[in-house]
């Protein structure tokens, strides 16, 4: 089963040509390529299930059904297992076996529990929208009764069967303390080369820095790339400010590698398009690139190929492949780790950190807590707070992404407070048991 696109509609597709209707419906429902990409998967799953348990869910809705608990209990083990282990039906059958004593997820080749939780939450979803469809075609209310009560009891079930990721535990936000944070701009800013790590050429170092920058104020790399020089915009106070938004009719060319802002190929109400102070040291990363390296690639091209862009390739020409700025963001901040200025605590359960969890969204994580801590200190109000993040950061009205950072930043002031008191008590321990001087006596006359 694939997915086919034609006419701006998806569907998915048999191997042998014929359209899944209920999975096109589905996946028709949502716009983002991404998410129907993501979703298509997990529909594969369920799919593959239902050849394995040989369940037609049209004939369970007739007979007032969805799934019992057995079939419920496999489609769990099932979303713990790589896509393309399941065509192999012995293979289903042998780890769905009953003696198999081992948890799904501690088995080998076993998927992340939060990719489990979203394939169960996905199918779910399916499951919501499906019951609806053929809710339609049945006369009987009592029959409608019992097909909605089932089909409620069965996704509620696949839900929550899952906890999914460890994000619920603050250490799992990739993120680094305010003063590691505040460091790690300082360091970059006055000393640019540390970005290079062991790259031999400096062509793209302020490049990089004002990139690099930019993350820092907690811009997604497929902002920074879509940048072009005219949203930067100087107010009557003199500082400069950056305008987020689409600008993908200045591309010659938009593919799914295309750097865009998050939500510009959706019809989900992201907060895309919004109005970023600058920080004086971003201000002058890009002063320094754009009246310098850019401006010398753009007269030894012979004519202005940038279309506008700020970030361009040394051909003139402006970047154009996320994933190629997702890889330089990765050895940037390899780079600033091994040198020891990027210091991330990781997780509980986490060990250490890995390369490909230091990225540009480390610095956004980073920009994030930052944000919150000081915007609490200064306003003392969390849902203003909450507020401000929301439009700097890109996330929806409704969007429960600051309570996160707020999670982070309440681990980060405690830490805080503890060695505050640590220092304050270790230094009385040292006073109280310092030898004290003898005083000198003085004989009286």
């Amino acid at each position: 089963m694939k997915i086919v696109r034609a006419l701006g509609k998806v569907m998915m597709v048999h191997e042998d040509g014929r359209i899944n209707a209920p999975f096109s419906f589905f996946l028709n429902t949502h716009k983002n390529p991404n998410t129907q990409e993501s979703l298509s998967v997990s529909l594969k799953l369920l799919h593959l299930f239902l050849i394995h348990f040989n369940i037609s869910l049209p004939e369970r809705a007739l007979a007032g059904r969805c799934l019992e608990e057995r079939e419920m209990v496999g489609l769990i083990s099932m979303c713990f297992r790589p896509v393309a282990g399941l065509a192999d039906q012995r293979r289903v059958a042998k780890f769905l076996d009953v003696r198999n004593a081992e948890a799904d997820e501690d088995r080998k080749g076993a998927v992340e529990g939060g990719t489990a939780s979203q394939r169960l939450k996905d199918i779910g979803a399916f499951l919501e929208d499906y019951e609806t469809l053929v809710a339609n075609y049945i006369r009987s209310a009592d029959a409608r009764e019992r097909l909605a009560a089932s089909y409620l009891r069965c996704c509620e079930r696949l839900k929550r069967a899952v906890g999914g990721a460890a994000s619920s535990s603050a250490y799992d936000i990739r993120a680094m303390t305010s003063a590691d944070f505040v460091g790690c701009m300082k360091v970059v800013y006055s000393r640019p080369k540390v970005l290079l790590g062991d790259a031999k050429s400096d062509m793209h170092m302020l490049r990089d820095r004002a990139m690099f920058m930019l993350s820092c104020e907690g811009l997604r790399p497929g902002e920074i790339c879509n940048l072009r020089v005219n949203d930067l915009v100087k107010g009557p106070d003199g500082l400069l400010s950056l305008q987020v938004t689409v600008n993908k009719k200045h591309r010659k060319e938009v593919k799914s590698s295309t750097p865009l802002p998050k939500g510009a190929s959706s019809n989900q109400s992201y907060a895309t398009v919004r109005m970023i102070h600058l920080w004086p040291f971003t201000r002058d990363a890009l002063n320094d690139y754009i009246n310098g390296p850019r401006s010398e690639a753009i007269e030894q091209s012979g004519e202005d190929r940038t279309s506008g862009f700020v970030f361009i390739k040394s051909t003139g020409d402006p970047v154009a492949s996320r994933q190629a700025v997702s890889v330089r963001f990765s050895q940037m901040c390899d780079a600033l780790h091994r040198a020891g200025h990027m210091k991330i605590e990781a997780g509980p359960k986490r060990g250490k950190s890995k390369r490909e969890e230091l990225s540009s969204y480390t610095m956004r994580h980073s920009a994030a807590s930052y944000f919150y801590l000081s915007k609490m200190k200064e306003i003392e109000n969390e849902e203003s707070v909450f507020d401000l993040m929301r439009a700097r950061f890109g996330w929806t009205d409704k969007s429960d992404m600051p309570k996160h950072y707020a999670k982070r930043g309440i681990v980060e002031i405690a830490t805080v407070e503890v060695n505050q008191i640590y220092t304050e008590m270790r230094a009385e321990v040292d006073r109280m048991v310092r030898p004290k001087t003898p005083t000198k006596t003085h004989p009286t006359k």
